[in-house]
């Protein structure tokens, strides 16, 4: 008989005279005849004393914060992972966990990895931010260099367009040959213009970032270390819409895809 069992039968009130009737809610405690007794009251009373003496003592849990509880879902079955707290070699961990699809992530390690993609997010816009400042003055000569390059584009069209009807018309194979590599020419042209517009359009969409006052995002980033969990958690709620899990990846997808952060980063896969 196992200890579960043996504690069940030394705590049930019938051996005392007792019967326990449970209806939803309502408790209800009805005596027996005094021949049913198996314990006297003191007898019945000194057994209970001797249980709590050696019921093993339950081990209060610490009290942890969960920085991703609410926010962290099963990619499988898109419900929101459970939060547990364990005992390992006298340490309490924490996970995050789908029960249905049976796996979990350790707390700490997870956090470490969200918080650090939060923040690299955050530093990567400091930097545009500052590039912003002091490279706008080039931003505008890079914007007239694009629309000169969509101009020579424009015009070496209509002149390739030309070409090849003029090519259409000729019957002389030589000519047809000398065309044909002159519209060849401009293709390749038209090309190498389209290429440097696609760069340059690249360099401008990064210096039309929205720009955030440079001191406030840099003191938030020296001062992290020094912010409470609890608000830690109020800022992943704030910037992150949710995090989805699974057994080889784990996603971040931002509530603010054109704004300080933005998109979906794949923070870890297998």
């Amino acid at each position: 008989m196992g200890s579960k069992n043996i504690e069940d039968l030394i705590s049930n009130r019938t051996y005392k005279g007792e019967l326990v009737r449970r209806f939803s809610e309502n408790v209800i405690t009805l005596p027996l005849a005094s021949h049913l007794h198996v314990l006297s009251k003191q007898e019945w009373d000194i057994a209970q004393q001797i249980l709590e003496q050696i019921k093993p003592n339950k081990e209060k849990l610490p009290k942890m914060t969960f920085l991703l509880e609410g926010l962290i879902v099963c990619c499988q079955c898109n419900k929101k992972m459970k939060v547990v707290v364990e005992k390992r070699q006298n340490k309490f961990i924490g996970f995050y966990q789908c029960n249905k699809h049976k796996y979990r992530y350790e707390k700490k390690e997870i956090e470490l990895r969200v918080l650090g993609d939060v923040l690299r997010e955050m530093s990567l816009h400091l930097i545009s931010v500052k590039e912003y400042k002091f490279l706008k003055p080039l931003a505008k000569k890079i914007h007239v260099h694009i629309q000169t390059f969509n101009s020579e584009i424009n015009h070496l069209m209509d002149e390739y367009a030309k070409l090849m009807e003029k090519y259409l018309t000729l019957d002389d194979i030589k000519m047809k040959r000398t065309l044909l590599e002159q519209c060849n020419n401009i293709r390749n042209k038209v090309d190498d213009r389209r290429e440097r517009v696609n760069q340059l359009q690249i360099m401008e969409n990064n210096f039309r970032l929205n720009a955030k006052p440079v001191k406030e995002v840099d003191n938030f980033l020296k001062d992290f270390n020094n912010y409470s969990d609890e608000y830690r958690a109020i800022l992943l709620k704030n910037v992150i819409a949710e995090v989805k899990g699974s057994k080889q990846s784990i996603h971040i997808v931002y509530k603010y895809f054109d704004q300080i952060l933005g998109g979906r980063d794949e923070i870890y896969a297998k």
